[in-house]
């Protein structure tokens, strides 16, 4: 059992908008979970915004709350349902 800070709404939507911002920006919800990332993906989204993404997450990426956010996140099928394209 893992117990997760969740008092501070503000930071806890902060962090769920920058994760779902990377996702939609097409960096796949197993890289945000492990900040592995390819050469071909960084090319793809950018290195800009890997770099930007990866310099964000690295200090928080093993804490509770960035991995309850990451099964939070929305699946490919539910971005896709809401017609909403990564």
């Amino acid at each position: 059992m893992i117990d997760v800070d969740c008092r501070d709404a503000s930071k806890v939507q902060a962090w769920y908008d920058t994760m779902n911002a990377a996702l939609h920006a097409g960096i796949g919800r197993p890289v945000i979970e492990s900040l592995r990332c390819s050469a071909w993906l960084m090319h793809k989204v950018g290195i800009t915004t890997w770099l930007n993404f990866e310099e964000w997450a690295r200090p928080k990426c093993k804490s509770a709350l960035y991995q309850l956010l990451c099964y939070l996140l929305p699946s490919q099928e539910e971005i896709k349902g809401n017609g909403e394209t990564i």
